[in-house]
């Protein structure tokens, strides 16, 4: 008796199954393939990725080329490719341009890269930091004071080692417009606050405060 129910439920969970497949084949097939489709085209995105890099990788060495035999303009075009790209590689082209534009005297033009890169959320803070710091020194060795002092000073001062190192641009700042005094000053200051900078490694600290020291003796030489 028990086998008898045994196979008649069985039976009837067999004719519900079939019902259920019955009813929503459609459904089980669409979903399948929706999975296929998903697989396949995360295949085909992960490919077109590898790819778009290895592009962006062989556009960027033509730029070098192009830089190292002298032709500016078209190293220029070259990275103006990759600056509309999502990876690393725009961020990058953008710093190069920047730097190939600095050295030649255009300013104003590697601001507009530096500025993009700053602005930039996707890149890591202590890089868009480090920027600031290209960006204001560029600026003085331009002669343009005030927007060097002002660079240096929109540098985050809560970024490991980026105060001392704001300070210490202000003081060169102050000290190549002849402000002598006012650089000894921030020199000091630069000092003070390099002492007690936390995560700081000791051979960066070495090296920073060794540099303040220098600049202050120099400046305290012409007091």
């Amino acid at each position: 008796m028990t086998d008898l129910i045994r196979e008649i439920e069985q039976e009837s969970q067999r004719d519900r199954v079939q019902e259920f497949i019955k009813n929503n084949i459609l459904g089980i097939i669409g979903g399948v393939v929706f999975a296929v489709l998903v697989a396949a085209g995360y295949l085909w995105w992960q490919g077109a990725q590898e790819r778009r890099a290895l592009s962006d990788s062989a556009t960027f060495g033509r730029a070098l080329q192009a830089f190292q035999a002298g032709n500016l303009e078209i190293g220029l075009t070259e990275l103006a490719e990759l600056e509309t790209t999502s990876n690393g590689y725009a961020v990058l082209a953008r710093l190069e341009a920047a730097k190939r534009l600095s050295d030649v005297g255009q300013i104003d033009a590697a601001i507009v890269h530096w500025d993009a890169v700053i602005a930039d959320d996707q890149v890591a803070s202590p890089y868009r930091e480090l920027v600031k710091v290209y960006k204001s020194t560029a600026l003085a060795s331009a002669e343009r004071y005030d927007e060097a002092l002002s660079a240096a000073q929109s540098i985050d001062k809560n970024s490991v080692g980026f105060a001392p190192k704001s300070l210490e641009l202000q003081g060169l700042i102050h000290w190549q417009r002849g402000d002598t005094v006012q650089a000894l000053a921030t020199f000091e200051e630069a000092k003070a606050l390099m002492d007690s900078e936390p995560f700081v490694s000791v051979s960066r600290r070495s090296v920073s405060l060794r540099e303040l020291d220098f600049y202050i003796e120099q400046l305290e030489a012409l007091q």
